[in-house]
């Protein structure tokens, strides 16, 4: 009996060990972050082209306060200036989310795709004969929209 009851207690003693060992710990608070002082930072950064810095800045922002458009209209212009269109046009298009009257924002989504579109025609120009109608027309499209870009 004295064994039986020895093994309850040290089953009992190993349960509230076992137990003890699965609370989790408490949580620590994220440090509070000055959204005035990062938004200077950023815009700081953007007007000396440190694109990198600007960029770290306003995806804090993004994140921070998800729902003001201009962080993410800064992005697509940083994403634009990096030469990442895809990404530019993604953040346009959540700046657009958030602001559908952003005119900047319709802009520069415009230029990106007619500047994408552009450089289709002339990979087409290359790969298509001279013969062929489609070569002389889509020289005429990219003379057009390089008219209308630059």
């Amino acid at each position: 009996m004295a064994s039986q009851l020895g093994r309850a207690i040290g089953l009992a003693s190993w349960l509230v060990a076992a137990l003890g060992c699965t609370q989790t710990p408490p949580k620590l608070e994220p440090p509070q972050v000055d959204l005035a002082e990062v938004y200077k930072l950023a815009a700081d950064a953007y007007d000396e082209k440190d694109w990198a810095t600007s960029e770290k800045h306003y995806l804090t922002l993004s994140r921070k306060a998800p729902e003001e458009a201009e962080p993410w209209f800064k992005l697509g212009n940083i994403a634009a200036r990096t030469n990442r269109p895809e990404l530019a046009i993604q953040f346009y298009r959540e700046t657009l989310v958030r602001d559908s009257q952003h005119v900047k924002a319709w802009h520069n989504v415009a230029v990106i795709q007619l500047r994408t579109a552009g450089k289709s025609f002339a990979e087409l120009e290359i790969l298509v004969k001279p013969d062929n109608p489609l070569h002389a027309k889509s020289v005429r499209i990219q003379k057009a929209i390089n008219e209308l870009v630059n």
